[in-house]
C-alpha cells in the first residue's frame, strides 16, 4: 500500500473518531440540559435580604453555570478531576435524574461536586466577593430537587475595644466556672486566616473552612500559657482522607496511623484572652510553638544539646501550615507529639454542641 492511501486512511479514522465522540457528547449535552438542576437561595433568619451581601449574592449565583448551557459548565462538568470522576463513580445518574448512587458515592459527590459550583462562583466573582470573606458565607449544598445556595454571616457587637466576632451561641467555653460565649477581634480572624489555611490564601474552600471555624468552635481545651495566662486550643477533625491535615497525621503518627480512628489536629491557640461582658474574645492566634505556649516551654526545657535546640527553635520560628504544605517537613509536630505536647488527638478534650450548619436557622428569599 501506498503513503497516501495510509494516510488517507489514518485521516478517515481520525474524523469518523471525532464525530462519534462529538456526537456522545452533544448526547450527553441534551440529557443534562433537559434535566438541569433549578436552585433556591436562603439566608439566615437573622439577616436583612436587602443587605449588600445578599443583593450582590443573587447576582453572582444568577452568573454560576447550574446547566450546560454554557461554555465554563461543559469545562467544569467535563474537567477530568471531576467530571471524569462523576462518570466512574456512578454521579451520572444522579446528575441526570435517572437513578440514585449508593451512600458511599452519594457522599463523596456531596464533597466534591458542591466544592465544583463554589470554586466556578469565587473564580467569577472573586474581586467582589474578597471584601466579604471570611466574615460571611456562601455554602452550596445539593438538595433532592434543586442547588441550594445557603448565605450567612458573622455576628457583631459593639464594645470599648471594638468589633466582636462571633457566631453559634452554643460556642462556648467555662473558664473560672461561668461559661462565656467565643468571640474573635478582627486582627484575630486575620491571623486565622493566614496561619491555618495550607495555601495562605482564601479560596472558596479556605474561606468556608474559616467561617466555620469562628462560626462554630466545636472541639477546643482551656490551656495555660507558660506565663499562665490562659488561652484556648482550637482543634479540627480530620474527616477527610484527602484534605492536607490527614497528611500531617500520617506524616506525624508513621506506622501508628490507623486509617479507621478520627484524628483532631490541633490547629492554633486563641491569644491573649479578653473578658468583656458575656464574651472571651480572642486578640489574637499563636501557631503552636510561638513564645509562651506549652510547646516552646517544653523544647527550652528539653535536655539536649545547645545546636539542637537552636536548630529547632529556627524551625519554630518559620513554622505554619503553609510551610509544612510547601515542604512536607513534619518533623517539629512529630517532636511535640513525642514528648509531651501531643498535636494530633483521637478524641476532643471539649465538645461543644454548636452545628456547624443548621437548616432550621434559614429562611428562603426571592431569587
Amino acid at each position: 500500500m501506498s503513503n497516501s492511501f495510509m494516510k488517507r486512511k489514518s485521516k478517515e479514522k481520525k474524523q469518523k473518531e471525532k464525530k462519534v465522540k462529538a456526537l456522545r457528547l452533544q448526547q450527553e449535552h441534551n440529557i443534562l440540559k433537559k434535566n438541569s438542576l433549578p436552585y433556591r437561595i436562603f439566608i439566615d433568619g437573622k439577616m436583612d435580604p436587602d443587605e449588600p451581601f445578599v443583593r450582590h449574592s443573587k447576582e453572582w449565583i444568577r452568573k454560576i453555570p447550574l446547566t450546560q448551557e454554557s461554555q465554563l459548565a461543559r469545562r467544569f462538568m467535563r474537567d477530568p478531576g471531576y467530571y471524569m470522576l462523576l462518570r466512574e463513580q456512578d454521579f451520572y445518574p444522579l446528575l441526570c435524574h435517572l437513578d440514585e448512587p449508593d451512600a458511599s458515592n452519594l457522599k463523596l459527590f456531596l464533597d466534591l461536586f458542591p466544592s465544583t459550583i463554589g470554586t466556578a462562583l469565587f473564580q467569577i466573582n472573586q474581586d467582589n466577593l474578597k471584601p466579604y470573606l471570611p466574615f460571611y458565607d456562601l455554602a452550596v449544598i445539593p438538595m433532592q430537587d434543586s442547588w441550594g445556595f445557603f448565605l450567612r454571616k458573622l455576628y457583631t457587637k459593639k464594645s470599648q475595644y471594638g468589633t466582636i466576632y462571633y457566631g453559634s451561641e452554643k460556642s462556648v467555653i467555662t473558664i473560672d466556672g461561668i461559661s462565656r460565649q467565643i468571640g474573635f477581634t478582627r486582627h484575630a480572624i486575620e491571623r486565622l486566616a493566614e496561619r491555618t489555611t495550607c495555601g495562605g490564601v482564601l479560596d472558596y474552600n479556605a474561606a468556608g473552612d474559616i467561617f466555620l471555624r469562628i462560626y462554630s468552635v466545636r472541639y477546643l481545651e482551656l490551656v495555660r500559657f507558660e506565663n499562665d495566662n490562659p488561652a484556648i486550643a482550637i482543634y479540627e477533625p480530620v474527616l477527610m482522607k484527602q484534605h492536607f491535615y490527614n497528611y500531617v497525621c500520617r506524616g506525624v503518627l508513621g506506622p501508628r496511623y490507623d486509617e479507621r480512628q478520627t484524628y483532631y489536629m490541633k490547629l492554633a491557640y486563641l491569644h491573649p484572652l479578653n473578658f468583656i461582658d458575656n464574651f472571651v474574645v480572642a486578640q489574637t492566634l499563636y501557631y503552636p510553638g510561638y513564645k509562651d505556649t506549652p510547646e516552646h516551654g517544653m523544647l527550652m526545657r528539653h535536655p539536649m544539646s545547645f545546636n539542637e535546640r537552636k536548630y529547632l527553635l529556627s524551625k519554630m520560628r518559620n513554622s505554619s501550615y503553609k510551610e509544612m504544605a510547601t515542604t512536607g517537613d513534619f518533623e517539629l509536630v512529630r517532636f511535640y507529639q513525642e514528648h509531651g505536647c501531643p498535636q494530633i488527638l483521637t478524641k476532643a478534650p471539649v465538645v461543644n454542641d454548636c452545628k456547624a450548619f443548621d437548616m432550621n436557622q434559614f429562611v428562603e428569599i426571592k431569587k
